[in-house]
């Protein structure tokens, strides 16, 4: 039905069908086309850094994002950019960039009256601030964005404030609060069929159970977390939830099955050059093989390093 469509709009089409189903590498040359066609569009280059981001391609997509700055204003000064680097620079476990893109997303988006804009910047202040420590401003920032998301009616982005939340209050001690916000955030994803806002509660949802040492309950939530994951192309989040089904069969004694999947969060994290996750994967991974004596843990350990070479980390 496209034969009288001009070859921009097929392929615009094209590249969103591509977003449709995940493939993020058909998703990125259908973009690549485009925005070489037009590169002074920057939806197109939007969309190129996105879908190389969603890719796990996030060194290219920061790239991408550097020469849509060099754009003519006021392209160039466009939020959406910053916000998109955001996304790009966490994959790296770059969070000072990460935060120093958030704040700058922030200011530009209320200097336009943008309030979603505003509250995507201010979610993004809060991972980074929690990535680097800073509980109070975490805090401060995921609930402003929590209130906008509300404000609006933007359900989507309510529960994914509610998850933050709830994942502080816990490590903070306060059980009741962070269920009740898990719970919430939960049902809400599940009300909006938004699958990848299911997985990080139902995530979240398995350490509560994993730590009131109802492994069974865990595993469960772990195991549908990890599902949804693969299904969504969240390649981080399957590493997260496979390293957590390890610490369930870890504490369990069931050494050698937690080592096979401390290897699998291992490969992920090494493939797509995610630093905190090679650095929790090989960790737990040395705790696990020190079963087997100390000289041949470390034999291990360093066999596994051989196969998975860290990327830029050192």
């Amino acid at each position: 039905m496209s034969e009288n469509l001009s070859r921009e709009d097929r392929l615009s089409i094209e590249g969103r069908y591509y977003e449709a189903i995940k493939n993020w590498s058909k998703a990125v040359e259908v973009y690549h086309t485009l925005w070489n066609f037009a590169p002074d569009n920057l939806d197109y280059g939007l969309r190129l850094a996105q879908a190389q981001t969603s890719g796990t391609l996030n060194k290219d997509a920061m790239a991408t994002l550097e020469l849509l700055r060099n754009l003519p204003a006021p392209a160039s000064k466009d939020p959406r950019i910053d916000l998109a680097e955001i996304v790009a620079v966490h994959g790296q476990s770059e969070f000072k960039r990460e935060l120093a893109a958030a704040l700058r997303a922030t200011e530009k988006g209320q200097k336009l009256g943008a309030r979603l804009l505003v509250a995507r910047a201010e979610m993004g202040q809060a991972r980074a601030y929690y990535d680097l420590g800073d509980v109070q401003q975490f805090q401060k920032a995921a609930e402003t964005s929590r209130q906008i998301y509300a404000e609006a009616g933007d359900l989507g982005g309510e529960a994914r404030a509610l998850h933050d939340l709830g994942t502080v209050l816990y490590e903070h001690g306060d059980l009741a609060g962070a269920q009740k916000n898990q719970q919430e955030a939960l049902d809400t994803c599940r009300k909006i069929g938004n699958q990848r806002c299911v997985s990080d509660a139902l995530n979240s949802i398995g350490i509560a159970f994993k730590d009131q040492m109802d492994f069974t309950n865990a595993r469960q939530a772990y195991e549908q977390s990890v599902a949804i994951r693969r299904e969504t192309g969240d390649r981080i989040g399957e590493a997260v939830s496979l390293n957590n089904i390890a610490v369930l069969l870890y504490q369990q004694g069931k050494f050698a099955a937690a080592r096979k999947l401390y290897e699998q969060s291992l490969a992920i994290t090494q493939e797509i050059g995610e630093k905190r996750g090679i650095a929790r994967a090989l960790t737990k991974f040395g705790d696990c093989v020190s079963r087997a004596g100390p000289a041949r843990g470390v034999q291990q350990v360093a066999g596994t390093i051989h196969r998975y070479p860290p990327r830029d980390w050192r």
